[in-house]
């Protein structure tokens, strides 16, 4: 797990999680840099690391997205696209 953003206690329970789905997880309680960004935008580039999408809304459905992320725990992020690419 790597993660920039913990809005949540990084304690043994969590590592533990982590570990009981064969995942290791670790947190820096700095700053996240611009060369730490770039190294983490390489292993999703290189496919070492995987982000999980659950759904993709449109930016005119921002609302939808919003009660999305307030009523269901599911697994993956809900991404807002604000122009499509191409």
């Amino acid at each position: 797990m790597v993660s920039v953003n913990t809005d949540f206690p990084f304690n043994d329970d969590v590592l533990q999680a982590l570990a009981s789905q064969g995942a290791t997880g670790e947190l820096a309680a700095n700053q996240p840099r611009q060369e730490w960004l770039r190294e983490m935008a390489q292993l999703v580039d290189e496919g070492r690391v995987r982000v999980q999408i659950r759904q993709v809304f449109p930016l005119e459905q921002v609302a939808q997205a919003h009660q999305e992320s307030e009523v269901r725990r599911g697994r993956g992020k809900l991404v807002l696209e604000v122009r499509k690419e191409g």
